[in-house]
């Protein structure tokens, strides 16, 4: 007799929960350039809130702000980060659930780089994305890392020989170097 009670107890903390949210909105930050990664992940968190009962509010922030404003509590939440940046970011709790999967490669001018792993990349001049914690966490000691504001900004800077080598999402880059009408740069798969 206990899973009957047990489960009408579920039922009932559950629906007060939902009338309690009903109508509500949650807002959570997000980097500040678009791409292909977070267009998904808006589409697919907005419609699970949404099933909710709850409105999802977006708002674009710089990467290392929209992290800050998420453990802070400006805003409720991440739209999605990955890895482990909740031990850096304490107040943010990660819900376990796969929105998006992301393949980082490097993009570089010179095909013959020797780039296999994350490690091959220390002698060389690596620009990125500011604020992508995945790509700074993974930079070996010594890189001469390039951030910057907007994926276009870095493979500019490498089209022009300021940098050797781009780290960036594979569809992201993609994107980026046929908005800008770049062909002479290629991937080199791994990291």
């Amino acid at each position: 007799m206990r899973k009957p009670a047990s489960a009408l107890w579920v039922a009932a903390v559950a629906l007060l929960v939902s009338q309690a949210a009903h109508a509500a909105t949650i807002e959570v930050s997000t980097l500040l350039e678009a791409s292909p990664v977070t267009e998904v992940a808006e589409k697919v968190m907005t419609e699970a809130y949404r099933r909710l009962g709850l409105a999802l509010q977006i708002r674009p922030l710089p990467g290392e702000r929209a992290l800050q404003s998420a453990n802070d509590g400006p805003v409720d939440g991440e739209l999605y980060r990955g890895g482990d940046i909740a031990q850096t970011y304490t107040n943010l709790v990660k819900i376990p659930v796969v929105i998006a999967t992301v393949d980082f490669v490097v993009f570089a001018k010179d095909k013959t780089l020797p780039v296999r792993a994350w490690k091959d990349l220390a002698p060389y001049t690596v620009g990125y994305k500011r604020g992508i914690k995945a790509i700074e966490v993974n930079l070996p000691n010594g890189t001469k890392s390039e951030p910057v504001t907007a994926t276009e900004q870095a493979f500019k800077k490498l089209d022009t020989g300021r940098n050797d080598a781009v780290v960036a999402v594979r569809l992201t880059g993609l994107l980026a170097l046929k908005e800008l009408g770049i062909k002479n740069i290629t991937i080199l798969d791994p990291p």
